[in-house]
């Protein structure tokens, strides 16, 4: 009776797989077409502009990625921008566990109106501009350290990660007062090893967070040294500016090279990094937002 049961479900269920397979597929072929083209395009000879490059290169040249690595501000961009991301998926990390924790302390005083604060800036901000002369009456301008202290706690995730804490196993926390533990101490030692999944996930939304910032550095850095490679790539795209290139004859490389594979190069070289973390870590991606998001 069971097996005829589970025949008959197979059954009920092949067209709705087929489906959903063949849609997961269009999704993933979305995701996929613009990145293979980019890539193909990069890899061009460009010899003929006009010409429709499809999913396979016109010719091999590798001149584009050449003439974008002999520049010297590349490497000192992509520095920055591995600064900037680390240290700001740090302190991410690191305030928003300590501001979810209290939450879960059953005789801390003071949750009640900590939280409502913090569920007001969900729905109200004071703009660009207050948020602008905030920044600058810390200090900030101009410094490294604002691509990495500012904004590195929000309200919604700090709601994640005090749901995320408060499912686990109360006992843990327990044992550990016994013993004589303190608040640090069972925060760093048994809370955050055992949020692997939450930590991963929400680390990774930081680090691709920063690498693709842009508008924060345009709005905040002035000095060339502290640019991220999001700056370097607005430039090609939107300037073709080659003005402060090092170590390039622009003019002896555009005899090799066009516009049009320089840009797909750049996007290409923008975006690697992000590519190589991205599998690493998407794993975790599931487990640690659906425990976060659901109290059990």
């Amino acid at each position: 009776m069971a097996n005829a049961t589970n025949v008959k479900k197979l059954k009920t269920m092949y067209l709705y797989d087929w489906f959903n397979y063949a849609f997961i597929g269009l999704i993933t072929l979305s995701f996929l077409y613009p990145l293979i083209l980019n890539l193909s395009i990069s890899l061009s000879d460009g010899n003929d502009p006009l010409a429709r490059i499809t999913l396979l290169p016109m010719g091999f040249n590798l001149e584009s990625y050449r003439f974008l690595l002999a520049d010297g501000r590349v490497f000192r961009y992509y520095f920055n921008s591995v600064v900037y991301s680390t240290g700001r998926t740090f302190f991410h990390l690191l305030f928003t566990s300590l501001m979810a924790f209290p939450f879960i302390i059953a005789d801390f005083r003071g949750k009640t109106f900590l939280n409502i604060f913090m569920l007001i800036t969900m729905f109200f901000g004071g703009g660009l501009i207050p948020y602008f002369f905030v920044v600058r009456a810390m200090g900030l301008v101009d410094s490294p350290w604002v691509m990495m202290i500012p904004g590195t706690v929000s309200a919604f995730q700090v709601i994640i990660f005090r749901t995320f804490f408060q499912n686990i196993p109360a006992e843990l926390r327990e044992s550990a007062y016994v013993d004589g533990s303190g608040h640090w101490r069972v925060l760093f030692q048994i809370m955050m090893p055992v949020s692997k999944a939450l930590l991963a996930t929400f680390g990774l939304f930081s680090i691709v967070g920063v690498w693709n910032d842009w508008f924060t550095p345009m709005l905040f850095l002035r000095r060339g040294e502290l640019m991220p490679i999001q700056i370097f790539l607005r430039r090609l795209l939107i300037l073709m500016d080659f003005r402060d290139a090092e170590n390039v004859d622009v003019q002896m490389m555009f005899n090799l090279v066009t516009s049009r594979t320089i840009r797909s190069a750049a996007v290409m070289i923008t975006i690697a990094p992000v590519l190589c973390v991205y599998p690493f870590l998407q794993k975790h991606f599931t487990k640690g937002v659906m425990i976060g998001s659901i109290k059990g």
